[in-house]
C-alpha cells in the first residue's frame, strides 16, 4: 500500500501545470487532497547529513530544519484543506515563498479571517523538522489592520493581483528581504491612497529595479523598443507580449525610477495599460522563473474598467 502511494505521489509530481489544475478541479475539495502541495513537495529522500532534498523541476532543493523566533509575513494564497484547516502560501521576510499549515480553531477561538491574500502578519515560533514539507507556528497576528483594503473591491483586487504576481514568480524557500519590505510598504499605501490605478503598476517597476533587473545601456534613437525576454535596447523592434515599442519601452523605464510617483504622466489607453503591466510581469518572469499565466489580472481589468 505505502509502495502503491508513493508510486501515485511521484506520477502527480509529473504532471504538467494544466494537469493538475485539472485534478484540483475535478477532485481536489470533495477528496480533500492538496494535488499542487504533492506535485511541488513530494520525492524526497536524505542526505548524509540528515537534510532532507526535495526534488523540483530545476534540480533538488535542501530542505533543512527550520526554527525562527519572530518574522514577518503577507499572505499570498489560500488553499482548503478539510473543514478546519488550510495551507496557506505566505511571503516570508526569513525565508521568502513557503507553506503554513494553519488550523482554524472552532467556535470563538476560529480564525478564518486573517487569512486572506495581501494580510500583514507577525509569526512566532515558525518551525519545521527536515523532514515535513509544510511549516507549523505557534501564534500569528495581525501586524497592520486594514481600514479600506477589505471592504473596497479596487483595493482588494490590487492586493489579490500583486499575491498572486508573487506566489507564481519567485521560487519557493528563496529569501528577498526587499521584496517583502516593498510589498509591505505598497500593501499598506494601497489601504490609504485616494488613486488605486497606479499601485500596481508602480510596485513591479520598483521591484524590477530592486532586484537590479532595470534596462541598461542608451538609447540609440527614438524610435528604439525593449526586448523583455533580455532587457536590451532593439532597432526596430515589433510589437508582441515580449518586445515593447518606443512608447511602452519608455512607460516601462518610467516605472523603475526612484523619482516615478502615482500621478501617472503618459497617457495610456486601456490596450496600452494592459500591455505595460503584462509586460512588467512577463519581464520579471523571464529573469526569475519563467512566464506563468497571471489569472487574477482579469478581474483586476474587468473592475478597474466598470
Amino acid at each position: 500500500m505505502l509502495n502503491g502511494f508513493h508510486g501515485l505521489r511521484l506520477v502527480i509530481a509529473k504532471l504538467t501545470p494544466q494537469w493538475i489544475e485539472l485534478l484540483e478541479m475535478l477532485f481536489g475539495l470533495p477528496l480533500r487532497i492538496n494535488f499542487r502541495a504533492y506535485a511541488e513537495n513530494l520525492e524526497c529522500g536524505e542526505s548524509r547529513d540528515s537534510t532532507v532534498l526535495r526534488k523540483t523541476r530545476v534540480g533538488y532543493l535542501r530542505m533543512s530544519s527550520v526554527r525562527i523566533d519572530l518574522d514577518r509575513a503577507i499572505v499570498l494564497g489560500i488553499t482548503p484543506h478539510g473543514d478546519n484547516s488550510r495551507i496557506v502560501k505566505v511571503l516570508s521576510r526569513s525565508l521568502g515563498v513557503v507553506a503554513l499549515w494553519v488550523p482554524l480553531g472552532s467556535g470563538k477561538k476560529r480564525q478564518l479571517g486573517m487569512w486572506h491574500p495581501g494580510a500583514l502578519l507577525e509569526i512566532s515560533g515558525l518551525q519545521r523538522k527536515g523532514s515535513e514539507g509544510l511549516l507549523r507556528f505557534k501564534e500569528a497576528r495581525r501586524a497592520y489592520l486594514y481600514e479600506q483594503l477589505v471592504t473596497d473591491v479596487k483595493r482588494s483586487s490590487v492586493a489579490f493581483f500583486l499575491s498572486e504576481v508573487v506566489m507564481k514568480t519567485f521560487p519557493d524557500e528563496s529569501a528577498h528581504p526587499e521584496l517583502l519590505d516593498l510589498l509591505w510598504e505598497t500593501l499598506q499605501n494601497l489601504d490609504t491612497v485616494a488613486q488605486t490605478g497606479w499601485v500596481h503598476v508602480r510596485f513591479l517597476g520598483q521591484l524590477i529595479s530592486h532586484l537590479g533587473l532595470a534596462p541598461t545601456g542608451h538609447l540609440r534613437n527614438e524610435r528604439d523598443g525593449l526586448d523583455l525576454q533580455t532587457g536590451e535596447w532593439q532597432q526596430g523592434v515589433f510589437e508582441d507580449e515580449d518586445h515593447f515599442g518606443p512608447k511602452l519601452a519608455r512607460v516601462f523605464v518610467f516605472w523603475t525610477l526612484d523619482s516615478s510617483s502615482l500621478e501617472d504622466p503618459f497617457m495610456l489607453n486601456s490596450e496600452e495599460r494592459r500591455k505595460l503591466v503584462l509586460g512588467q510581469v512577463r519581464y520579471l518572469q523571464h529573469h526569475l522563473s519563467g512566464p506563468r499565466t497571471i489569472k487574477s489580472y482579469e478581474v483586476l481589468e474587468s473592475v478597474f474598467s466598470s
